[in-house]
C-alpha cells in the first residue's frame, strides 16, 4: 500500500525556541495506520522540557517582539506562512495521509487547502479588530481594548491533525500570543512542519513551539503549568472535564474545549427522503470513517413511514468503497489504528448482544492491505437509552430510533449529554426553524448536513464543551478585555 516518499518527513524532534530537540528520557514511536513499522520516534516531553518552552514563550511575549508588533505586520508574517504552506502543500498532504490515514485526495483538497484558508482568514482579520469607547460623561473617557492573553497551550486531536492545529494556532497567533502546541501522539508530523515553516515565514523564535508527547505527561504538565495562561483543547469529553478541573486548580487559566458529540438528524417528514438527503446523512457519518466530533451519528425518526429512507441509507452504505488512501476512486480509508477500530467494533458487538438490530455492516473489512478498515454500519430500532444511541462511538456507525411526536424528538435530543451539532429535515421550513430554535445544541443544519465554514462559530453546549472555534468569536478564547478610564478634566 505504501506510496510515500520518506523525504517528505520532517526532522524528528520537539521545537523549542528555534531548536529541534531530540534528547529526552522517553520516546514514542511514530506509526502510520497504513504502513508497517515505525516512521521514526519523537520525545515525550517531560515537565522540565515543558517548563523550558514556557519560559521561552513568556520571555518573547514580555519582550513584545510579537505581542506588541503592529497587527498589520503580524498579518504579513502569517500570510507568509500561508504562502509557504501553499508551496509545501503536496508534502503536507502526503504527510497527512501517511500520518492519519486520510485519503490523499481529501488531504489535498480539504485538510491542507482548508488549513491555508483558515490561516489566511485570521491573518486578514486581525488588523480589522477595533476597540470601543464606553458611554460616559464628557469629562471621562472609557476605552475598551482587546489584548493577547499571554501564553496559550493548544492540545489537538488525531483525526484532522493539521486543520485542528491551525484552528487553534491561527487565531491565537493573530491575536499576539505565544503558542505552545502539543500535537496528538497518533498523528504529530505536520505540526513539526508547521513550526519549521513559521520560523521561515518570519514569526519570531519562541512565539510558536511544538512539544511532542502524550497527554499523561506532556499535556498534563502544560495544563498544570502556572505560566500558561490559556488552554485550547479538542478531544474527548472525559479528558476535557479533567482539563477543566486541573486548569482551575492551577492558576484558574482560561479554558476552551471542543469535546465529544452524538449529533442527531431529526427527520420530521418521511416524504423528503430524497437522494440528496440520503447522500448528506450517509456522508455525515461515513466521512473520515466517522472519526469526526460532529458526525451525524443518530437518526431520530418522527412518526411512521421511514422505511424507504432506511433502505436508501443501507444501499448507499453498501455501495461505498473502502481501500488504499492513495487510490482516488475509493470512498473510505483506514481508521487511525487497530486499537480504535477494535473499540468501535466492541461497541457494535455489545449492542447486538443486547438485541439491537444490525441492518448492515457491523464488522471490520479485510481488503488485503495494511490498515484498520471498518464497514459503514446501520443499527435500527435502537432503544433510546441504549449506550450505542447515547454515547459517542467515533466510527462509521449510524443508529436510528423512532419517536411519536416532534416534542418527543426535541426532548430526547435535549436530554442527551452532548450538544455539539445536529440537523432537522422537513418539507415545512417554518416547522424546521421552530424545532431548530428549541434544540440546545451549538450548530443546527436544516435540510442539509453542511455545518458552516470558517466565518461561523463552531462549538457545543453541555458536555460538548465551552467556547467557540472558528470565526471572529474564536478570539474570545485567546484574548482579554481591558477597560482604561481617563479623567479629561484633571489638572496638575
Amino acid at each position: 500500500m505504501l506510496e510515500f516518499d520518506t523525504a517528505h518527513l520532517p526532522k524528528m524532534g520537539s521545537r523549542i525556541g528555534d531548536n529541534i530537540h531530540t534528547d529526552s528520557d522517553n520516546f514514542f514511536e511514530v506509526k502510520s495506520p497504513i504502513a508497517v513499522g515505525a516512521l521514526g520516534q519523537l520525545p515525550i516531553c517531560s515537565k522540565e522540557e515543558v517548563d523550558k518552552a514556557v519560559r521561552v514563550a513568556n520571555r518573547v511575549f514580555d519582550k513584545g517582539t510579537w505581542s506588541r508588533m503592529h497587527p498589520r505586520d503580524r498579518r504579513a508574517r502569517l500570510l507568509n506562512l500561508a504562502a509557504l504552506m501553499e508551496k509545501n502543500a503536496e508534502r503536507m498532504a502526503q504527510i497527512e495521509t501517511i500520518d492519519s490515514g486520510r485519503p490523499l485526495r481529501e488531504a489535498r483538497n480539504v485538510d491542507v487547502a482548508q488549513s491555508i484558508v483558515r490561516l489566511r482568514w485570521y491573518a486578514e482579520l486581525i488588523d480589522k479588530i477595533y476597540g470601543e469607547i464606553a458611554p460616559s460623561s464628557v469629562d471621562r473617557l472609557g476605552l475598551i481594548s482587546r489584548e493577547p492573553i499571554g501564553v496559550v497551550g493548544a492540545i489537538t486531536p488525531w483525526n484532522f491533525p493539521l486543520m485542528m492545529a491551525i484552528t487553534k494556532v491561527a487565531p491565537a497567533l493573530a491575536a499576539g500570543n505565544s503558542v505552545i502546541l502539543k500535537p496528538p501522539e497518533l498523528s504529530p508530523l505536520n505540526a513539526l512542519v508547521l513550526a519549521d515553516l513559521a520560523l521561515e515565514a518570519g514569526i519570531p523564535e519562541g512565539v510558536f513551539q511544538v512539544l511532542t508527547g502524550n497527554g499523561r505527561v506532556t499535556g498534563e504538565a502544560m495544563v498544570r503549568h502556572p505560566d500558561i495562561h490559556a488552554i485550547a483543547f479538542t478531544g474527548s469529553t472525559e479528558v476535557g472535564a479533567h482539563i477543566m478541573g486541573v486548569a482551575a486548580a492551577n492558576g484558574m487559566k482560561k479554558v476552551s474545549l471542543e469535546a465529544g458529540g452524538k449529533s442527531p438528524h431529526i427527520v420530521l417528514s418521511p416524504e423528503c427522503a430524497s437522494d440528496q438527503m440520503v447522500e448528506q446523512i450517509v456522508w455525515g457519518i461515513a466521512y473520515h470513517q466517522g472519526q469526526v466530533c460532529d458526525a451525524g451519528a443518530s437518526l431520530v425518526l418522527v412518526g411512521d413511514g421511514h422505511d424507504e429512507l432506511l433502505q436508501k441509507i443501507q444501499a448507499k452504505f453498501q455501495s461505498l468503497t473502502i481501500g488504499n488512501p492513495y487510490n482516488p476512486e475509493i470512498n473510505l480509508s483506514s481508521m487511525i489504528d487497530a486499537n480504535h477500530m477494535n473499540g468501535v467494533h466492541a461497541a457494535v458487538e455489545a449492542a447486538a448482544q443486547r438485541g439491537v438490530n444490525v441492518a448492515c455492516g457491523g464488522n471490520p473489512k479485510d481488503i488485503g492491505e495494511v490498515g484498520a478498515f471498518y464497514q459503514p454500519t446501520l443499527l435500527t430500532d435502537v432503544p433510546k437509552d441504549d449506550a450505542i444511541f447515547t454515547e459517542e462511538v467515533f466510527g462509521p456507525i449510524l443508529v436510528s430510533t423512532n419517536v411519536k411526536s416532534v416534542d418527543e424528538a426535541i426532548n430526547l435530543v435535549n436530554a442527551q449529554r452532548y450538544g455539539l451539532a445536529g440537523a432537522v429535515w422537513s418539507n415545512d421550513m417554518a416547522q424546521a426553524f421552530q424545532v431548530a430554535n428549541r434544540l440546545r445544541i451549538g450548530t443546527v443544519a436544516i435540510n442539509t448536513y453542511e455545518l458552516g465554514d470558517i466565518g461561523t462559530p463552531f462549538g457545543g453546549t453541555r458536555e460538548s464543551g465551552l467556547g467557540r472555534d472558528r470565526s471572529a468569536y474564536a478570539l474570545d478564547n485567546y484574548t482579554e478585555l481591558k477597560t482604561t478610564w481617563a479623567a479629561l478634566d484633571a489638572t496638575w
